[in-house]
């Protein structure tokens, strides 16, 4: 049995799972960027050591010195991304808990609603067992009585056979 609450609740926890779904896209779309971010300064990495290493072979200082600075900046970069990542997932993280929580509530509400519908077809099968005694106690009764008017009855018809029997013989002795 089907009520408009139960509909509420399923469309609620649609409703939830399609906002979990667009928080996941979002989150795989950034961690996308981010990887690929990682992965250029792989390759700035990469690129700035073979320059080191040849500028080392070289000895030239206003390229050593270049190659640090891009170093540097490399190193920080990585820093910048290694805390976006974290805030990132600590992001996820708290969305994933929150869309949990959202959908345990929804989950409970329908449990609730569905328990409370099963207490509601409980209550209208003892009323219905109750009128169905009291209707059958009611017939029993309308028979009883019944039987007691019937035999009543009798009883009079019977009294009145005999009084007739007796006026009957009574007159006959007078004859």
């Amino acid at each position: 049995m089907s009520t408009s609450k139960d509909k509420d609740d399923i469309k609620e926890m649609e409703a939830l799972t399609s906002h979990e779904a667009k928080n996941d896209m979002e989150v795989a779309n950034e961690l996308g960027q981010l990887k690929d971010r990682f992965y250029q300064m792989e390759q700035m990495l990469s690129s700035i050591k073979s320059q080191s290493s040849n500028q080392s072979a070289q000895g030239q200082p206003q390229q050593r010195a270049q190659g640090q600075q891009q170093l540097n900046q490399l190193v920080q970069q990585m820093t910048q991304f290694k805390n976006q990542t974290q805030q990132q997932q600590q992001h996820a993280f708290t969305q994933l808990q929150q869309s949990v929580q959202q959908t345990m509530q929804a989950l409970n509400q329908a449990d609730q609603s569905i328990q409370s519908v099963q207490v509601l077809n409980q209550m209208n099968t003892f009323i219905e067992q109750a009128q169905q005694q009291l209707q059958t106690m009611s017939q029993n009764q309308q028979g009883a009585q019944s039987q007691q008017v019937q035999g009543l009855q009798n009883q009079q018809a019977q009294g009145q056979q005999s009084q007739q029997a007796h006026s009957w013989s009574s007159q006959a002795q007078y004859q």
